[in-house]
Order: C-alpha cells, then sequence, then structure tokens
C-alpha cells in the first residue's frame, strides 16, 4: 500500500490532481474568509461588470458581477461546497449501491445471480447523457437530480474495479504454484473507449496485474469458448481439459463479506490431483459487448 502511494505521488497527473481536489477543498472550507462578498448580495447599480483588469472593470469584483450584480468570484468560491457535497454524496451512494447488490447475488446464484447481472447490462447499456436527461425530466431540475444521475450512472463501476483487484490477488496467490492467468478482453470498444487497447495497456501497467491481458479484437475467441460476460472463468488442468467454469465468489461486489472463494477451492483441489467441486455456479458480470 505505502509502495503504491509512493508511486502514484511520483506521477505529475496525480500531483495535479491532487493539488486541484485540495484547493476546492480548501475554498469549500474556508469559502466565508477567502470570498470577498457574500454570494447572494445583489448590487444593481453594478450589474454584469467586467472582470477588474478589463476596461470598465472594478477591483471590488475581481471576476465582475453578473446580470443582478452578484460577485462572480464570490459566486464560484461558494460553489466549491456544492461541488464537494454532491461529490462525496453521490460516489457514497454509488457505492453502497453497487455493493448492497453482490451479497443478494452471491448467496442465493441461479436466476438472481443472472438477474443482477442482466440488470448491470441494461444499465451500461443507457447512455449517461439520456439517464441524465430522463432523470431530470421525472425528479426535475436541482440538486437532488444530478448526484441521482451520478449514482445511477456510476454504481456499476465499483464491480468491475473489485472484479478486477481480485483477479490480480488471485494470480498473485497462485503464481507460486504454478497456475498461470490469463486476461482476454473482448468487447467491442466502438461505444466503450475504456476497452480500447491503449486504455486496457494502460490499466494493466496501472493495476500492476502480474498476468497476460490480451485484446480478442475479432471476437472468435469469446465465441469459441462459450464466453457470454466479464469476467467468465475457465479452468484447464494439466491435460488442458476444462476443469472449472464458474464465478471467483460467491460476493462479486463486496470483498469483505466472501464466504465462499469458489475459484480459489477448485484451483486447490486440481493442484492436490482432486477433481473441481461439481457444484459451479455461473459466473456473474456484464455481458459482452459484441460488435454490431
Amino acid at each position: 500500500m505505502a509502495s503504491a502511494a509512493s508511486r502514484s505521488l511520483r506521477s505529475p497527473r496525480v500531483l495535479i490532481a491532487l493539488a486541484m481536489v485540495l484547493a476546492i477543498a480548501g475554498c469549500a472550507v474556508f469559502a466565508g474568509s477567502i470570498a470577498p462578498h457574500d454570494p447572494g448580495d445583489q448590487n444593481l447599480l453594478a450589474i454584469l461588470q467586467p472582470p477588474a483588469w478589463v476596461d470598465g472593470g472594478d477591483r471590488t469584483y475581481p471576476l465582475g458581477t453578473d446580470s443582478l450584480g452578484r460577485c462572480v468570484l464570490s459566486r464560484l468560491i461558494y460553489s466549491a461546497r456544492t461541488a464537494v457535497a454532491v461529490a462525496l454524496i453521490a460516489a457514497t451512494l454509488a457505492a453502497l449501491i453497487g455493493t448492497a447488490l453482490g451479497p443478494l447475488a452471491g448467496s442465493f446464484g441461479g436466476v438472481i445471480d443472472q438477474l443482477i447481472s442482466r440488470l448491470i447490462d441494461v444499465w451500461m447499456a443507457f447512455p449517461p447523457v439520456l439517464l441524465s436527461i430522463v432523470l431530470a425530466a421525472v425528479i426535475g431540475a436541482g440538486l437532488t437530480s444530478v448526484i441521482a444521475a451520478i449514482v445511477v450512472v456510476d454504481w456499476t463501476r465499483f464491480a468491475r474495479v473489485v472484479r478486477a483487484e481480485t483477479m490480480v490477488q488471485l494470480q498473485r496467490d497462485y503464481a507460486s504454484r504454478g497456475v498461470q492467468l490469463v486476461g482476454i478482453c473482448s468487447n467491442d470498444p466502438t461505444d466503450y473507449p475504456d476497452d480500447r487497447p491503449e486504455k486496457l495497456r494502460e490499466r494493466w501497467q496501472t493495476k500492476r496485474y502480474g498476468f497476460p491481458y490480451l485484446v480478442d479484437e475479432s471476437q472468435d475467441v469469446a465465441r469459441r469458448f462459450g464466453a457470454v460476460c466479464t469476467p467468465d472463468i475457465y479452468v484447464f488442468d494439466r491435460d488442458q481439459k476444462l476443469a472449472y467454469h464458474g464465478r471467483i465468489d460467491d460476493n462479486w461486489q463486496q470483498p469483505a463479506k466472501v464466504t465462499h472463494r469458489e475459484l480459489a477451492a477448485a484451483l486447490d483441489a486440481l493442484l492436490a490431483g482432486k477433481p473441481a467441486p461439481r457444484e459451479q455456479h455461473h459466473s456473474i458480470g456484464c455481458s459482452i459487448k459484441w460488435r454490431k
């Protein structure tokens, strides 16, 4: 953890982003001391004034005023409070929703498992902008609509991140015992830019996967394997025969609440010269994005 943080802090992009976050947070906390005016104060004698460095500008209003004579700079500084509140509330709610369905899917499996998987597929199939417009039309404009739009769009992302981290940890645990993992991305990146080869390479390097991460550009590999979702797990024994085709564990979104590591159990059995467990639940995840 410490080494990862140290590496991140050496990245110029991380440092720039951290400085921006700290600046916004500072504005949110100390808005009352930093802002030159109350954001709601109106001065109808000074409406639509230009910034102070432009002819006709006033130093009292560094960035000028709006149509009601309110200080633009003060309103920007105070708006940091809204931005921080929206970010924290939306991220928290998205995380809660994204991790709430995991125990349900893991505990019941079968039909419920598949229903949750398809729900994620449907959610990710809708363009984020379209979802935001629909929510605004149903709920109405306002802060609540903004938070709801972010939550509705982002909750599915948590599942993908947790899944990737699970695969990385699995490789680290079993590499020394002769197990080799291979990741294959068969998604069509046309409508999903995060699945483009350059993005996959960046993710592979950042996450330090520790196993080959290949691109199935033609999608022929996925078709031959009969893969339907991401991830779809296939384990072959020493004789290159399929021994396990199931899920990683019984809680795909909350690693801390996993009670049965099914993929690990299958690997342990095969390494001990025993057959993999007969009971194998279908893997849960987003459907493969097939080329249209």
